[in-house]
Parts: structure tokens; sequence; C-alpha cells
């Protein structure tokens, strides 16, 4: 009997740290790249600051992993919140690390087929940024 309560402790502690790691998670664009899958998702842009966006559709609000700030801040074409957008990315849960977004005419490319940043290599990358 004492076997068995402790063994339900352990698995109750056991759950209660495995949900903690998982609902604090942070999925970075890789991460999405790795575990997604290719598809197209069309809806409206939302942001609460104008940087980090939102691609949200009837049924769901998927997080836009758009790159570092500095590479979104050099694209020539600009995203606006209440734009109509289509996202074609690779998908993961309620996240699109995008290869195009097409909204107002635009094409923006932020990825190749295979999932690699067009920023990789470059001055925005994490590997030549300045400390």
């Amino acid at each position: 009997m004492r076997k068995q309560t402790i063994m339900k402790w352990i698995a109750a502690i056991s759950l209660a740290f495995g949900l903690t790691a998982t609902a604090t998670e942070e999925i970075k664009g890789k991460d999405v790249v790795s575990r997604g899958n290719i598809q197209t998702i069309i809806g409206t842009l939302q942001s609460e600051d104008g940087t980090e966006f939102t691609l949200v559709t009837s049924k769901t609000s998927y997080e836009l992993h758009l790159g570092p700030e500095k590479y979104r801040n050099s694209m020539p074409v600009k995203l606006k919140p209440g734009q109509d957008a289509e996202v074609r990315g690779f998908v993961y849960k309620e996240h699109i690390s995008p290869i195009t977004i097409k909204t107002d005419g635009s094409t923006i490319i932020l990825r190749d087929k295979e999932g690699k940043a067009v920023w990789a290599g470059t001055e925005y990358s994490r590997k030549n940024r300045q400390k």
C-alpha cells in the first residue's frame, strides 16, 4: 500500500513538472521547421507592437516566426496589422515559420523549401551578430 502511494506521488510530481515544462517551452522558428509540415494558410495579420505578428483565421491564431528583429526591420515590404495575408510555410501546432508571405500584391521570402532562413550566414544571423 505504501509503495503504491509513493508511486502515485512520483507520477503526480512528474506529470506536474512535465506540464510546466511544456507550457513554458519557447518554440523557435527552427523548431517549427523541424517539426512542422508545409502548408498554405490565409488569414489576417494582427500585432500588438508592429514587430511580432499573428496570423488569425476563422479557426486558429498562428504565431509567425519572422526571424531576428533587425532583419525584419530591414525588409523592403513592411507587414501591417489588419492586412490580409497568404502564408506558406512550416506549420507546427499554432506556429508558422513562413517560407513566403503574400500581402497587398507583394511577396516576402523568408525561407527556402528546406527551411533555411534567408538571413542565415548574413549580418543578421545569430553567429554573425556583434555581442
